[in-house]
């Protein structure tokens, strides 16, 4: 079991067996969602800011940035990701909360935050660069593909529902629509 500790900017793994962690990955640059891919490289939506990117993190002679931008503008925050059996990549980039810029700011001393990019999804084709397929979320979050890589799934944390799309074979979306209704969720 591997999980990510973005505060502490590593990735680490639980051994079933023992019930014992150790680290993995000592520099995550703040990972948040990590899978594996299908060739076992380990792929992190990483979100430090000054090198927001979606890459391979391990193992350390396969490290790739995937995608770093969009439109020639950094991403805000990449938070969760999924990778489909081709090696596609989808990414949710939910934004900054309003602690995490001031905190931001803090750490630049008090200068201003330059411009971002708003909250949105993204998909990476197998080789290619990044491409917008949804901007309509408040802060678009968890990500998860169904089991036949037909539709993809998003939750909006601060949106009312869970959103699906079905996949087309280039690995664009459409058809988008309400996949379920989020209870007693916060509006923070």
């Amino acid at each position: 079991l591997l999980f990510s500790d973005p505060g502490a900017r590593r990735i680490h793994r639980l051994d079933p067996r023992t019930n014992e962690v150790s680290v993995l990955v000592a520099e995550s640059n703040e990972s948040h969602g990590v899978i594996e891919d299908s060739s076992g490289r380990l792929v992190s939506a990483q979100a430090w800011d000054g090198s927001t990117r979606i890459g391979v993190i391990y193992p350390p002679d396969r490290v790739e940035v995937l995608a770093d931008s969009y439109d020639g503008q950094p991403f805000s925050r990449p938070n969760d990701l999924i990778v489909a059996k081709n090696g596609g990549v989808y990414f949710t980039d939910p934004g900054l909360t309003s602690g995490q810029a001031a905190a931001l700011v803090e750490r630049y001393d008090g200068r201003p935050l330059g411009p971002r990019l708003p909250p949105a999804v993204y998909y990476i084709p197998p080789g290619g660069e990044a491409i917008r397929i949804e901007e309509q979320m408040i802060r678009p979050n968890g990500i998860q593909l169904s089991p036949d890589e037909k539709t993809l799934y998003i939750s909006d944390s601060n949106g009312e529902h869970v959103i699906a799309w079905d996949i087309q074979p280039d690995g664009l979306v459409r058809n988008r629509r309400d996949f379920g209704a989020l209870t007693g969720r916060s509006t923070r």
